[in-house]
């Protein structure tokens, strides 16, 4: 069941400029879900379970050597990543990590609603600041 707002095409979306990526680059984001970074990590210290995910290592690491994706990780990943008690499977997931994200990470989600918030009173104020202007310069003698 789809929230009220998931699908929302007639509201413009108002995003801080400081979180926004410059329209130049041009990298793709790539966004891997925790199981996908372990397959890969497999793969980088050729684990039998890993020989299916080489080709796609592979990919991503000439990928990411030329620019053309940018790949992050979250604080979800984060969080898993540490709950693992293997060390040596932790060493091996965050040296994959490491490689392909070079540890450029996604805003936490409270972070980017303050961000949100605050770009949007931004407009509410500019707006009503600029009425108030406005409506001053009407009613001056």
């Amino acid at each position: 069941m789809a929230t009220a707002a998931s699908h929302r095409t007639d509201v413009e979306y108002i995003w801080p400029q400081s979180i926004l990526r410059s329209p130049m680059d041009q990298a793709s984001l790539v966004y891997l879900d925790q199981n996908h970074w372990i397959n890969l990590a497999k793969a980088a210290v050729g684990h039998p379970g890993g020989r299916p995910h080489r080709l796609a290592l592979d990919a991503l690491r000439e990928a990411r050597a030329g620019g053309r994706i940018i790949v992050p990780l979250s604080l979800t990943h984060i969080m898993e990543t540490v709950s693992n008690q293997n060390r040596r499977q932790r060493a091996d997931l965050t040296s994959v990590m490491e490689e392909l994200s070079g540890f450029l990470a996604l805003l936490p989600r409270d972070e980017v609603m303050r961000a949100e918030l605050e770009a949007v009173l931004d407009v509410v104020f500019t707006l009503a600041f600029r009425r108030i202007a406005f409506l001053r310069q009407e009613l001056a003698p």
